[in-house]
């Protein structure tokens, strides 16, 4: 899938028995369960299969839970609990200085955490996972103060990342190299990021591993529930923000709502989940004809993962946004891997030749890709062409499950862990 290398699994690898040394990972994740949110699921995967290698986690993690939903083995911390200068300069400048909100004052805290873990427990490896970047942040004094391997994860790029807009200057690229400078691995989770870093990181192109974002084998998706009569759904589950907004197709929906190509009766698109401020900044004309015909409802709920994981299994068609103002990506939406595990067709708004476009091509169930430089009345036709057509179930691609699997990208990473130890 491109060019990239990805480390490779072998079930039958003496690095996998049970009689292997035991490390001791401590790793960093702001966004953890209970937290509802995609960016807990990455580390949530990587913490139930890491001790099948017989690597141990401890995760530091931002919250407070209650006792019945605080999961085992985390040290979880809010801003407060570190030491006050630091925390009164994290706040100051994540306050004053940056405009992204960089969780800085949870640094502090999540840096005295790993202390005082460290203490009384064995750690030999640190893992962080980003954004936010104060898991990195983190990470990086605890591995500057024990001198122990890090391995850096970015769920999305750093520099070069067109989400990221910065207040006074762009400290990206500076951080991103010292991150490289430092860390033992950098996790990219796209080939399209990977192969941008060797770019930029040449001398470092031996840190750099391609580890994709994948689903939980554990986690069944939810058998679709029985509706009443009523209009065929066209989901989006998810969050909508920064440059991650429906704009293209919605002008492509209403234009087939005027010309009487679909109507209220036989369709209804649902964008269930949270939206940013300028969510529709370039398409509130089109939301308020479509919701008044009543082709759309948006619901701005942060719905749990299971109302979430059940309203994908109950729809018709999933719809999958990518940055819409560029015919360039490099990143995959990580609902990508639930949406195509239900067999749904999809139909998806990425650039020609990106990653999620590839994926999707692959996976196994009914895709209509569209570019964002599309023009609106091509992205019509091809969207009403779509929705005519029978809407079939198709089974996910045995070899697109295999290479996605949340165990095996787990197992994969524990190669690496301990091919950091043997260095």
């Amino acid at each position: 899938m491109g060019n990239s290398v990805t480390l490779r699994f072998d079930a039958s690898s003496p690095t996998f028995m049970s009689d292997s040394a035991r490390l001791h990972l401590l790793l960093f994740a702001y966004y953890y369960p209970p937290e509802n949110t995609s960016g807990a699921a990455r580390p949530a995967r990587l913490t139930r299969y890491l001790p099948e290698a017989n690597i141990h986690c401890h995760v530091i993690a931002h919250g407070h839970p209650p006792p019945d939903q605080a999961r085992p083995d985390t040290t979880y911390v809010l801003p407060g609990h570190g030491r006050p200068l630091p925390e009164t300069l994290c706040r100051f400048t994540q306050r004053y200085l940056l405009r992204i909100n960089e969780r800085l004052d949870w640094v502090p805290a999540a840096l005295a955490a790993a202390h005082d873990h460290a203490r009384s427990h064995p750690v030999d490896a640190i893992f962080s996972t980003s954004p936010p970047l104060a898991p990195h942040l983190a990470a990086l004094a605890f591995h500057r103060h024990s001198g122990l391997p890090w391995i850096a994860d970015f769920r999305d790029p750093l520099a070069g990342n067109a989400t990221r807009v910065h207040r006074l200057f762009n400290y990206d690229p500076a951080l991103e190299r010292r991150i490289f400078r430092h860390a033992s691995l950098c996790l990219a989770n796209t080939d399209g990021l990977a192969d941008q870093w060797r770019q930029r990181h040449p001398a470092h192109a031996s840190k750099i591993h391609l580890l994709w974002n994948g689903f939980d084998p554990a986690v069944a998706p939810p058998s679709p529930q029985p509706r009443p009569p009523g209009p065929k759904i066209i989901l989006h589950a998810g969050s909508l923000y920064a440059n991650r907004r429906p704009e293209n197709f919605l002008h492509a929906l209403a234009a087939l709502a005027q010309s009487g190509d679909v109507k209220p009766a036989d369709w209804q698109a649902v964008l269930l989940g949270p939206t940013a401020p300028d969510t529709f900044i370039h398409s509130q004309s089109e939301r308020a004809q479509l919701e008044t015909a009543g082709l759309l409802h948006v619901d701005s709920r942060l719905a749990s993962r299971e109302e979430a994981a059940q309203a994908q299994a109950d729809a018709d068609i999933l719809l999958l946004l990518d940055i819409p103002e560029r015919d360039n990506s490099i990143q995959v939406p990580a609902k990508l891997f639930d949406y195509a595990r239900t067999g749904q067709p999809i139909i998806a708004w990425t650039p020609d030749g990106s990653p999620a476009r590839r994926l999707l091509e692959q996976a196994g169930p009914d895709v209509l890709c569209l570019s964002p430089l599309t023009p609106t009345a091509e992205a019509a036709a091809r969207l009403a062409a779509f929705l005519r057509r029978p809407l079939t179930r198709r089974p996910l691609n045995p070899a697109f499950a295999e290479a996605f699997d949340g165990r095996r990208q787990a197992l994969t990473l524990a190669s690496a862990i301990r091919a950091l130890k043997r260095i």
